[in-house]
């Protein structure tokens, strides 16, 4: 049973903080003061004996239990906001949230949010970039709509659907001007004598290029 003690403020600034990742940044968002906002916080913390927030070098991320309450206290927010706003005569617009991969942002993505706004104008359409785990958990948070990202390990897809979009090829690519950009053929062994840009430690493409040296007998890069 809710708590009277806690109130709609416990609740604005906790989700506000959560989206933000910073106390200051959300503060500045709800148009108060840094102070106030922490100290609704606390109360929403002591008065659920549980806490919210860990902070990192990063900002602020929730624990367990914040990524459960966000969860609901989101969708739940959405749904008292559509409510008073029908209950006034107003139709307001949806707010999408989608997660996206950087370079499907840039490739898939443009076409796909213009031809949507054409049927849905009055949505708002928010896009969220990041690596695919960090937009997985998001997520399963409940603070994405929907992903467009790549086909993850099966511990990060528990609890979720998935439908099968696009597939990608894995290419390397030289600068104009570089000794390996006109020679036919080229071997691993003379891109591996280079220096090479390879994705980040920890996401889908990164697995996948390091399977495919390590098959052709070359160590990872």
């Amino acid at each position: 049973m809710l708590s009277n003690a806690i109130k709609l403020r416990h609740l604005q600034c906790f989700i506000a903080v959560a989206r933000e990742g910073s106390v200051t940044r959300a503060a500045e968002k709800l148009g108060t003061v840094q102070p106030a906002l922490s100290r609704t916080l606390r109360e929403l913390e002591d008065e659920l004996g549980k806490k919210l927030f860990e902070r990192t070098r990063d900002g602020l991320i929730l624990t367990e239990a914040g990524e459960t309450l966000y969860r609901y206290a989101f969708n739940g927010m959405q749904q008292v906001a559509e409510g008073l706003a029908r209950a006034a005569g107003e139709g307001p617009g949806e707010v999408i949230a989608i997660g996206v991969l950087p370079n499907v942002s840039r490739r898939v993505l443009p076409d796909s949010v213009g031809a949507f706004k054409e049927q849905h104008p009055d949505t708002v359409v928010r896009i969220v970039t990041g690596t695919n785990i960090d937009l997985l958990t998001k997520l399963q948070a409940g603070r994405l709509d929907f992903v467009l990202g790549r086909m993850s390990d099966p511990d990060t897809m528990r609890g979720l659907t998935f439908e099968h979009l696009f597939y990608e090829k894995i290419v390397f690519s030289a600068r104009p001007g570089h000794p390996l950009a006109a020679a036919k053929p080229v071997t691993l062994a003379e891109v591996n004598a280079f220096p090479v840009i390879i994705p980040l430690p920890e996401t889908i493409i990164r697995a996948e290029l390091d399977r495919f040296m390590v098959s052709n007998g070359f160590p990872e890069f």
